[in-house]
């Protein structure tokens, strides 16, 4: 079980750098152009700009996030 657990941890931090990244990116190409917008429309302008890519990333995140709850199980059933 503790390999399944450290197989679980490892697919996890990938899914969170691969999720960073994305964010990252989606945000440095067009956060300079919204600068004028309170925080909440700037958001907004930038996932329309970028829906695929933060797409991407919530979807890593998530699936990160469900990996490190069952290694959390696995590691303490």
């Amino acid at each position: 079980m503790k390999l399944a657990a450290d197989f679980m941890l490892g697919l996890g931090s990938v899914l969170v750098c691969v999720g960073a990244v994305s964010n990252l990116i989606a945000v440095s190409q067009d956060w300079d152009d919204y600068k004028d917008l309170p925080w909440r429309a700037r958001f907004a302008a930038v996932n329309r700009g970028h829906p695929r890519t933060r797409g991407t990333a919530m979807g890593c995140l998530a699936v990160a996030l469900v990996l490190y709850l069952g290694a959390a199980v696995t590691h303490f059933t």
